[in-house]
């Protein structure tokens, strides 16, 4: 799949300065050859003196929302009583105390970014799988969860969440639209809104 690119995408939706190729390259860890081959794919972008910019930003999010799958992988699902918050909480100190850099997203990520509805789920991107049964998650279904834990085939996530500059610990703010527009409840979809909205207003 081509995460490269949809790696770019999301990080010139989340900037208004243009970004050249080797920043790009920089950012992502991969080659310049990779970054221009990626960019020649990439609908709605144009080169400037200064850099990489989108034609369009309504365009370019359109389309992204339409075309990436998310970041795939492997998940496991657990079901917790405390507030999801806490949950989430629980969980990133369970993996930092073990050495694993976690990356909280859905729900989780997007009551920081742009609080709306109460969190129903938190999703949790790992390197490595965890075993949270030890920090009193019991495990669940796919329909009746409040904590997903993900080894993501993506490996663009970590790059993507430090390069938006967001606070540590959180998926970057299109990685949190997608898990909401795919949570439950009846108002997930207002939820994301709530936050695609700040995002194309620059207010995160």
């Amino acid at each position: 799949k081509p995460w490269t690119r949809w790696a770019i995408e999301r990080l010139l939706l989340l900037t208004d300065q243009p970004m050249p190729q080797r920043e790009l390259a920089a950012t992502l860890d991969v080659t310049q050859q990779a970054v221009s081959l990626a960019l020649q794919q990439c609908p709605h972008v144009h080169r400037t003196p200064a850099g990489w910019v989108a034609d369009s930003r309504e365009a370019l999010l359109e389309d992204y929302l339409a075309d990436y799958p998310g970041p795939g992988g492997a998940t496991t699902y657990w079901y917790g009583a405390d507030p999801v918050l806490a949950q989430a909480a629980t969980a990133v100190e369970f993996c930092t105390d073990r050495g694993v850099t976690a990356l909280l997203s859905g729900d989780a990520a997007a009551d920081v970014y742009a609080p709306w509805r109460l969190p129903a789920q938190a999703v949790l991107y790992v390197p490595e799988f965890v075993d949270v049964a030890t920090a009193g998650f019991g495990p669940a279904s796919a329909e009746a969860h409040t904590l997903a834990v993900t080894v993501p085939a993506d490996p663009t996530l970590w790059r993507t969440a430090a390069a938006a500059g967001e606070p540590a610990l959180l998926a970057d703010p299109l990685i949190a639209v997608h898990d909401v527009l795919h949570s439950s409840g009846a108002d997930a979809h207002e939820a994301a809104e709530h936050l695609l909205a700040a995002i194309k207003k620059g207010a995160l």
